[in-house]
């Protein structure tokens, strides 16, 4: 899609080399401690539209919220739902999100996208790490 064209025209962009890894799985990315990931995200509406996206995720970045230490950050960028702009949230990751493929993926469809009750299904169809050259 877009989104996967525009971060492999990164590659060799200011010092940066764009790696595909990792496929499609959700669980051995969030196991990953340190690297700077860009997602190419499907994001499927309850009509059945799939809208292409892509979101950063920071490995070793940790944070605090209700006094639980996650590891692991997804930043999106500034999206709308309906007409309305939605300011982008860091989401941290939990242990409890690492026990398995299930727990993972659960991450994206009700965590990065939980609040918006038309996504029905989440897909990382390419993971491109980023590496300084």
């Amino acid at each position: 899609g877009a989104a996967a064209a525009y971060l492999e025209s990164l590659d060799g962009v200011a010092g940066l080399n764009v790696r595909r890894d990792l496929r499609s799985n959700e669980l051995k990315l969030l196991n990953q401690t340190e690297g700077l990931f860009l997602l190419d995200l499907k994001i499927k509406h309850g009509d059945g539209h799939i809208d292409d996206h892509c979101v950063a995720y920071d490995a070793a970045r940790k944070g605090t919220k209700y006094s639980k230490v996650g590891r692991g950050c997804l930043i999106d960028n500034v999206r709308f739902v309906g007409n309305k702009e939605v300011e982008p949230k860091p989401l941290f990751v939990q242990e409890e999100d690492r026990i398995d493929q299930q727990t993972a993926r659960a991450v994206f469809t009700k965590g990065l996208y939980g609040e918006e009750e038309d996504v029905s299904e989440v897909r990382m169809p390419r993971v491109y790490e980023i590496v300084l050259l």
